[in-house]
């Protein structure tokens, strides 16, 4: 519950929809009830400012009814910016792809088109936010080719803007990138000639690199997680020989350095290629992807500080891996689109708490 603006215009308790927040300047603003600092009425009877942050994911998964529609979509990436979440791009067929940039309102539940850049259709890439903008780094163009382009989308100005590329081209990094507002700090999975995880810190103002480094990992396709203790965290993935790797692969990283390797921890902890992951403190949970004609049917817990592995919940839409994901401030996660094994696509959006 959060103190809200009822039908009446009277203030009350409100359960969804907008409701009452502080913003930036400490004005009392409406604001999104996924906020994650709301206000509502404190044991003492008193209003004050309460978290409603989720402290752990239950494994809920809803369903979300919106308006507007990027259409189907696959192989995509998700980004939350400011109450709104950015798609670029994303497979909208069995060999088509798209260069649009499709906005998510969270509080209003409504797509909108907001930006096209013809010529720059992106699948299987990597998207990010330094906190203003959104960046689209590397995948594969609208003719299948492995791309090392980075641009920016402005959302003030809905402009695009070519930075300096990447290394290298690549394909199905979901695998991500973390970003401090400054560096961005890339794992990238290997092209054909290598077999390890090549990492670097791309410096988002003029693309200078940081020192480059690799990892053992060698894997494609899993999904990154920054936990509260600063790590990344890759779960799953797919090894070049075509398998899954079982894995946990920790990375420690410094101001303007390649993110360091630690070490892989080994175990059959059900995680899969193209599979979707969210940290909450020190817990990496991770849900979805397959491996061949094997799907993840679990959304699990992953404790970086015991080591230990949970089920929390059985993960069971249609379409399952290869889709868009992204954490809300409330801790709970979208995600939006994948495929199933019969290469169909979805534009299904889905909530979990």
């Amino acid at each position: 519950m959060a103190i809200g603006i009822l039908s009446s215009g009277k203030l009350g308790q409100v359960s969804s929809g907008n409701v009452l927040g502080i913003d930036s300047t400490n004005r009392i603003v409406e604001v999104p009830s996924t906020n994650p600092y709301v206000l509502d009425i404190l044991p003492s009877g008193m209003i004050g400012e309460v978290s409603t942050a989720l402290t752990s994911l239950s494994g809920t998964v809803t369903s979300i009814s919106y308006t507007g529609s990027p259409g189907a979509r696959a192989a995509n990436s998700l980004t939350y910016l400011n109450g709104k979440v950015y798609m670029y791009g994303g497979a909208n067929g069995p060999t088509g792809s798209a260069a649009q940039m499709w906005v998510y309102d969270v509080a209003t539940q409504a797509w909108t088109l907001e930006a096209t850049r013809t010529g720059y259709e992106r699948v299987a890439h990597i998207q990010f936010t330094d906190g203003s903008k959104i960046y689209i780094m590397g995948g594969r163009d609208g003719g299948g080719y492995y791309v090392s382009t980075v641009f920016a989308y402005d959302p003030v100005a809905m402009t695009f803007t070519d930075l300096a590329p990447i290394p290298y081209g690549y394909s199905q990094a979901a695998t991500g990138a973390y970003c401090d507002g400054t560096w961005a700090y890339v794992c990238l999975p290997p092209p054909d000639s290598l077999t390890t995880f090549q990492t670097f810190a791309y410096r988002l103002s003029d693309g200078a690199y940081g020192a480059t480094g690799n990892s053992t990992g060698g894997v494609w396709g899993g999904a990154l997680a920054r936990t509260s203790d600063g790590n990344l965290w890759i779960v799953g993935g797919n090894v070049r020989s075509g398998g899954t790797s079982y894995q946990v692969q920790k990375y420690k990283y410094t101001s303007g350095a390649a993110p360091t390797y630690v070490y892989v921890y080994l175990t059959e902890l059900h995680a899969f290629g193209q599979n979707g992951a969210v940290a909450i403190g020190t817990d990496v949970y991770y849900w979805g992807g397959k491996d061949g004609t094997t799907y993840n049917d679990r959304i699990m817990k992953y404790d970086t500080i015991a080591g230990t592995f949970s089920l929390v919940a059985y993960w069971n839409p249609s379409y399952i891996f290869n889709f868009g994901t992204c954490q809300l401030p409330d801790n709970s996660a979208l995600t939006y689109g994948g495929e199933d094994n019969y290469a169909n696509i979805s534009s299904t959006l889905y909530h979990i708490t």
